[in-house]
């Protein structure tokens, strides 16, 4: 984005008026251009705050069987296997019928 383009939205935004329609409308166009180029150059990259075991009290988290157990559950949540409760006497009969 070039200064340019900046310093017509600054202006668009200080002014003292409400915006009217036209001004709303450039500036909605703006922002939608703004975000069309940050969405093509943009990258985003999520990593870890802290290494595995960095904080002692959450190494249960990362022992091999929890995390076995955290693959068993994605596992069946992508097969489709939840059950809905619309309130917990439903969720309570359901777990006392089995």
């Amino acid at each position: 984005m070039s200064d340019a383009d900046l310093s017509r939205i600054q202006a668009l935004l200080d002014r003292d008026k409400a915006l009217d329609a036209p001004t709303a409308q450039t500036l909605v166009a703006e922002v939608r251009r703004l975000r069309a180029l940050l969405d093509e150059h943009l990258t985003v990259t999520i990593r870890p705050i802290a290494s595995k075991g960095a904080d002692p009290s959450q190494a249960w988290f990362w022992a091999p069987e929890w995390q076995a157990g955290e693959q068993a559950v994605d596992e069946e949540i992508a097969a489709g296997k939840l059950r809905r409760f619309d309130d917990l006497e439903s969720f309570i009969a359901d777990l006392t019928a089995e």
